[in-house]
C-alpha cells in the first residue's frame, strides 16, 4: 500500500534493512524503507503500515519471532509486540502527538496484521499494521 499521511517526515524514514529487536541485536539499528521493502513504513489516517522483520520460514507463522521491542530510525522510533494476558499479540507504538497507537494483531499467512487505534478516545481506526518476516535476511 503507498503512504499517504506519515508520522514524520519521509526524510527521517529513508534507508534500509530489517527492523531488529534491540535485546538481540547491536545498539543502533538500520533504518526502514518504505512498504513493499524489507523495512518499515508507517502512515495513519487508512493507509497501511508494513514492518519486515527477520528471515521467513517455509511452515506455519511463527509468532514468537515478532515479540519485543523494536526500534527505527531515530533513538525515540520504536514499537513493541507484545502478548495479552489472553495470549493475544498486541502492537503498540507511541504516536508522535504523545498517545499510544494499537492494534491486536492476527495471522494472515506469513504475516501479523491488525487495526491501529487509539485506545482512549472514540477516534477511527487509524489505518492497518502488518508485519512481515522478510525472506533472505539475518534472523530477529
Amino acid at each position: 500500500s503507498p503512504l499517504r499521511t506519515p508520522l514524520r517526515s519521509p526524510g527521517q524514514r529513508a534507508g534500509s534493512g530489517p527492523l531488529r529487536s534491540p535485546s538481540k541485536q547491536q545498539p543502533r539499528q538500520q533504518r526502514p524503507t518504505t512498504a513493499g521493502s524489507s523495512g518499515a513504513s508507517h502512515a495513519v489516517a487508512g493507509a497501511a503500515v508494513d514492518c519486515t522483520v527477520g528471515a521467513a520460514s517455509a511452515g506455519p507463522l511463527d509468532e514468537e519471532r515478532f515479540l519485543g521491542t523494536w526500534c527505527y530510525g531515530s533513538v525515540d522510533d520504536r514499537y513493541c509486540v507484545s502478548r495479552t494476558s489472553d495470549g493475544l499479540l498486541q502492537f503498540g507504538e507511541r504516536h508522535h502527538s504523545g498517545r499510544t497507537m494499537t492494534a491486536m494483531l492476527r495471522p494472515e499467512g506469513q504475516q501479523l496484521e491488525g487495526e491501529l487505534y487509539f485506545p482512549e478516545g472514540d477516534d477511527p481506526t487509524l489505518g492497518t499494521v502488518r508485519l512481515t518476516a522478510a525472506p533472505d535476511q539475518p534472523g530477529l
